[in-house]
């Protein structure tokens, strides 16, 4: 029990360290996350369905992009049961749903054909007071009308009036590491089938540029995008490149104290073991002396010593190692909690591997040494009688 709950201890925590630090690019992976995003404000530049075909086609034949997404952004505004439209408008997103995609954090994505699904950030769904699950109204507003509107909504009849279900709540890479002061805007994902069937309604283009050489062309594409954009446009730039660095540095507090932890446990669980075992040994000599002076030679007496000692070291790294996978969805921890794509139990044989080999390596070696030793100051301490081996 002791070497399994040591064990354990030291194991789980250098596992929890390397699934806290992997986290991050995992998600980025398996989201398909572009390199480079850029948004461009001019909304004089967008045509009917919101999307500025001449600026994504330059895009997609700059030599260092592999790949454009576009995600126009929709006019909508939730109202109340009352029929007063709420204080704070969310925008919502007609996000490509092969690139970029959020992490869902309770139910889950759109369905991209259905124009009644919608997805909500964790914060935007607090903010309007919506439920997963919950049907909930919105107006929608033409580009025309908002660009003519000193406010927003504008005071014009809305364009659409459409009833849509949170079918679930999202985190988006840009959310997992910000200051409160950068929180807001969020966001409400819309599909591209209500984009379709309302074209007037989105405005705004946001592109997703996955890149051939990955991070590394970012400052060469971002000159040539900014050739690319027409005089007085409003354009900027998000790199995913920053927001890993944001999200790295901010778990890097609780990987480096996992590590040390893990650390101070293997080198605990090992100490205590041996002390324990060589305790255990101890006990035997009267037993062992009994055996010599019956004609053991010390082979037999290191194998009579030890088998005891060895199965209850092996059962106890094999027990750590169970608790290890046992607790393992305790892992990650911090911010990119939020963004595990395999939550649950995980079975890291980085650690476990070397944690058990370790563990049994290291205590069967002293509890061998320990008899050795022993036997070795019993026999030199022993009558030539006793020490000589029986012919029988």
């Amino acid at each position: 029990m002791l070497l399994a709950l040591l064990g354990a201890t030291s194991m789980g925590a250098l596992s929890a360290a390397r699934r806290t630090d992997a986290a991050f690019p995992a998600y980025l992976a398996s989201s398909h996350a572009s390199d480079v995003q850029l948004f461009v404000y001019d909304l004089s530049s967008n045509n009917g369905n919101g999307v500025s075909q001449s600026i994504g086609t330059a895009l997609a034949a700059l030599p260092q992009v592999e790949r454009v997404a576009t995600s126009p952004y929709a006019f909508l505004v939730p109202f109340e049961a009352a029929g007063s439209p709420v204080s704070a408008a969310i925008a919502g997103n007609d996000v490509n749903f092969t690139t970029d995609r959020p992490a869902v954090v309770a139910g889950r994505m759109p369905n991209p054909n259905a124009v009644d699904e919608v997805a909500a950030s964790t914060d935007a769904a607090a903010l309007l007071g919506w439920h997963l699950g919950e049907r909930v109204e919105l107006d929608a507003y033409s580009v025309r009308q908002v660009e003519r509107s000193a406010s927003y909504p504008p005071p014009a009849v809305p364009v659409a009036h459409v009833a849509v279900t949170l079918v679930g709540l999202v985190t988006f890479a840009s959310e997992v590491a910000h200051d409160d002061v950068d929180r807001y805007p969020t966001y409400v994902l819309v599909t591209p089938a209500l984009t379709r069937r309302f074209p007037t309604i989105v405005g705004y283009s946001n592109y997703e540029l996955r890149l051939r050489a990955g991070a590394g062309d970012d400052a060469a594409v971002e000159r040539e995008i900014a050739n690319l954009i027409p005089p007085g446009t409003v354009y900027e730039f998000h790199l995913t490149s920053v927001v890993e660095g944001q999200v790295e540095r901010a778990i890097r507090p609780e990987v480096v104290a996992l590590w040390a932890f893990g650390a101070i446990a293997a080198v605990a669980a090992l100490l205590i073991g041996a002390l324990a075992m060589r305790r255990r040994t101890s006990s035997l000599r009267v037993e062992l002396d009994i055996a010599r002076a019956l004609g053991a030679d010390r082979a037999t007496l290191v194998a009579a010593g030890s088998i005891g000692a060895v199965a209850t070291i092996v059962s106890g790294a094999l027990v750590a190692a169970v608790l290890t996978v046992a607790s393992s969805p305790l892992a990650p921890i911090g911010v990119v909690r939020a963004v595990d794509e395999s939550p649950g139990f995980e079975a890291d044989w980085t650690v476990l591997t070397p944690g058990v080999a370790l563990m049994v390596i290291v205590l069967t070696a002293v509890v061998v040494l320990a008899l050795i030793s022993d036997l070795q100051r019993a026999q030199r301490g022993a009558p030539a009688s006793v020490a000589r081996r029986s012919a029988i």
